[in-house]
């Protein structure tokens, strides 16, 4: 009787879990996988991979990354990006920014801002100096090409 009267406690456990969701699961095996073999399956990052992680990466900076967590954030990304690939999406990335009818001061800041950070990494200034060339060239849209000079008496 007791067994019995368990085994109906027991089925109205499990009925009562799978009414609300939790239904009772066998714990399962789990694979190991090693490192190697993740990294073999990553895949290349797509442009608008790049672009979401350059706008995370120049979030970053206008927030006040320093040299070392740039430094970090490339080598994070640098199994799937090499430096080559950045300085390639960036050029096109330029072109679509420059042939926008809008100019983007603050895109312009968080470029030289960039800049600035990554000029004191070997391996990723030519990805800072694309920027400030880049920041430059918004810059000078923004004032119609004029560069303003003071030609008084210095002090």
């Amino acid at each position: 009787m007791w067994q019995s009267l368990w085994h109906w406690l027991e089925r109205l456990k499990r009925w009562w879990q799978r009414l609300w969701g939790k239904s009772p699961q066998l714990p399962q095996r789990v694979e190991s996988v090693t490192l190697p073999e993740v990294v073999a399956t990553l895949q290349p990052l797509t442009a608008t991979d790049y672009e979401f992680m350059f706008n995370q990466l120049l979030e970053g900076v206008a927030h006040g990354w320093q040299t070392q967590r740039v430094e970090k954030f490339f080598q994070q990304v640098g199994d799937r990006a090499t430096v080559t690939d950045w300085v390639n999406w960036i050029s096109t990335f330029s072109q679509t920014v420059l042939n926008s009818p809008q100019p983007n001061v603050e895109l312009a800041r968080r470029l030289e801002l960039l800049a600035i950070q990554t000029q004191h990494i070997p391996h990723v200034s030519e990805i800072g100096a694309i920027s400030y060339a880049l920041s430059t060239q918004i810059m000078l849209r923004q004032t119609g090409g004029v560069i303003w000079e003071y030609e008084g008496p210095d002090r």
